[in-house]
């Protein structure tokens, strides 16, 4: 797990101390201006999570699912880990480009997405990946470094990648969350087996309506993510982007299998990459 910054006292991009002038600020994971995209209000919610690890010298995966019923709507949850300098500026201009393209979306109205438009949403899938990832702290895989070039490019690190699909799916409505982190070692490392690893690389699913959200970021050379079956047809990818547009609806769509099948796609690749 990387080091958390201390993110009671300074914010995770800009590092500087809260003031009286700079407070500390809350981050929505489904901000304000797509709550009304968002039919159905829920007084609760589970919340899931899964953290693996491989033993190298035994060829065993140790996994830990775990989950646990939070009080509230998810919708309106704000991680409390940024200044306001951030949240109002850079963070702010972020969703006002998003909030065009991702609206539409939302909502399976038919557009074309272009190149730059998948720029666009990758960086606000990158932002709320990092953000999210603080409601876990536990399982965090995302470095300190990659969370540093990524305010201070503004892109997805270079080791991000980032999917969409069109969910028309009813179990999962209208948000979803998951977060599993793992950790990836060498062939023949002789690292001891340990039920707090550290973890080195991390798959977030975020489902806002009819978008489904993939990201996956690891600081393991050469790992690579596999999806099983047919979902690797219901996918396209953002970042790097593979396509000069994609036509929404992407056709085909995702059901409830298929969105989970996505969802938990980093246990099989790690057993894959072993």
């Amino acid at each position: 797990m990387p080091k958390t910054p201390d993110h009671k006292q300074r914010c995770i991009f800009c590092d500087v101390i809260y003031t009286p002038e700079n407070k500390r600020s809350g981050e929505h994971i489904w901000p304000e201006w797509m709550h009304p995209l968002l039919s159905g209000k829920r007084k609760s919610h589970m919340g899931s999570k899964i953290k693996g690890r491989r033993d190298i010298q035994n060829r065993k995966v140790f996994i830990w699912p775990s989950s646990k019923k939070r009080a509230g709507d998810p919708v309106s949850k704000r991680m409390n880990v940024v200044c306001s300098g951030c949240n109002s500026g850079w963070m702010s201009r972020t969703e006002s480009s998003v909030k065009p393209i991702l609206s539409r979306m939302i909502l399976g109205t038919p557009c074309i997405i272009t190149e730059d438009e998948q720029t666009i949403l990758a960086r606000w899938s990158t932002l709320k990946a990092i953000i999210a990832e603080f409601d876990d702290t536990e399982h965090m895989a995302i470095s300190g470094s990659d969370r540093n070039m990524f305010y201070q490019k503004q892109e997805p690190p270079p080791k991000f990648k980032i999917w969409i699909g069109y969910y028309m799916g009813n179990d999962l409505l209208p948000t979803y969350y998951n977060h599993q982190g793992i950790q990836v070692t060498k062939k023949g490392s002789s690292i001891p087996f340990s039920e707090s690893p550290m973890f080195n690389t991390q798959a977030t699913t975020i489902i806002c309506g009819k978008f489904y959200l993939y990201l996956v970021s690891s600081s393991f050379e050469g790992f690579e993510i596999s999806f099983q079956g047919f979902v690797s047809l219901q996918m396209r990818r953002i970042w790097p982007a593979l396509d000069r547009v994609i036509e929404w609806p992407i056709v085909p769509e995702m059901n409830d299998d298929d969105a989970r099948l996505v969802s938990n796609s980093l246990m099989p690749s790690l057993i894959k990459n072993g």
